[in-house]
């Protein structure tokens, strides 16, 4: 299985895009599904899912434009909630957003499989109440919950600086190293992050 990735959006957000043969899995499409859907063209893959880790629109405004090429979207179940221009943030930032229709509502210790593999779904509230880190072969999607030596902002509606304590908690907690793959900035490691994030 091979991994692209685009930035999607005016605050660079990651575009991740897993893919084997002619088949990929999206996790998180962004806000610019030209740039997303000419990438996939590039690459000659079709996206059978996409994965939104929270449904803020910088992350999730594509979606419904995938799902018009038959792709399933996949969200946490709470995090539905923020299908919609208002709880989105895309009304309070003027972007354009189209709600798109969840295939399937996640929860805690579901797998999303693909190519082979198995990536388990880990709800780490905080940054939103719903937001997810995809978890498996050797890899952790983070969302806005992990970053480099950084976390996700608690500023924002449904945020919670307790919640992401305890996220970034379990995440810690896992056995092993992963890759960590956040939905800005660049990529990082767990044990990095288990030594130098000021959050740990």
């Amino acid at each position: 299985m091979k991994l692209a990735t685009v930035l999607s959006s005016v605050i660079g957000t990651n575009t991740y895009i897993l893919y084997e043969g002619t088949e990929a899995l999206v996790i998180d499409p962004g806000m610019w599904s030209d740039v997303v859907l000419r990438k996939l063209d590039e690459l000659g893959v079709v996206c059978q899912k996409v994965v939104l880790t929270h449904g803020h629109y910088d992350h999730a405004a594509a979606a419904a434009d995938l799902e018009d090429r038959g792709a399933k979207v996949l969200v946490y179940v709470t995090e539905e909630a923020l299908n919609n221009p208002i709880d989105s943030l895309a009304a309070s930032f003027n972007v354009a957003y189209r709600p798109y229709r969840p295939e399937i509502l996640l929860h805690d210790g579901d797998n999303v499989s693909f190519a082979g593999a198995t990536f388990r779904v880990m709800h780490t509230p905080g940054h939103t109440a719903g937001g997810i880190c995809l978890i498996g072969d050797g890899k952790i999607f983070s969302g806005d919950t992990l970053f480099f030596e950084d976390v996700g902002r608690t500023d924002l509606p449904g945020g919670s600086a307790s919640d992401l304590k305890r996220s970034i908690d379990r995440l810690f907690a896992l056995d092993g190293n992963y890759d960590v793959y956040p939905g800005h900035g660049v990529p990082t490691t767990l044990d990095w992050e288990r030594k130098h994030n000021p959050f740990a």
